[in-house]
């Protein structure tokens, strides 16, 4: 699974909480007598907080039940430049699986940020990246 997400935040006028949303939907069709677990999760993109600012960004996903993961970024060198890894949700555990028998099921991703403190701060979220684990119905 692989899904492009271009999503950017840059700065703002006041100094309220700044929150931005995504939701993202994949719908896997398996064979019959096959089942998966929900996909891994990998999130990439780039944070840069500047002055007092701090971003708060999560990623929750969901197919039989939920897991998230949240991470704060503050104090960053400002010099460095790329997209990195921001947040990772390993395969299966608390998001569940397909039941055995479904030959579909919907995987929802949201990804959450908030930019607050008292400074500025630029937020992207460049793409989701992650691997679907199969496995024989038994």
């Amino acid at each position: 699974m692989r899904a492009h997400v271009r999503w950017r935040s840059r700065g703002r006028d006041d100094f309220a909480t700044y929150d931005v949303a995504c939701d993202v939907e994949v719908t896997c069709t398996s064979p019959a007598g096959y089942t998966f677990d929900a996909p891994s999760l990998d999130v990439f993109g780039d944070v840069y907080p500047e002055d007092a600012a701090v971003v708060t960004v999560q990623a929750s996903q969901s197919l039989a039940g939920t897991a998230s993961v949240s991470r704060t970024f503050e104090d960053i060198d400002t010099d460095v430049e790329g997209v990195f890894e921001l947040l990772s949700i390993p395969a299966g555990g608390q998001a569940g699986s397909a039941p055995c028998g479904a030959t579909s099921a919907t995987v929802n991703v949201q990804l959450r940020a908030a930019i607050g403190g008292t400074g500025r701060a630029s937020v992207e979220l460049n793409y989701l990246d992650g691997l679907i684990p199969w496995r024989r119905c038994q």
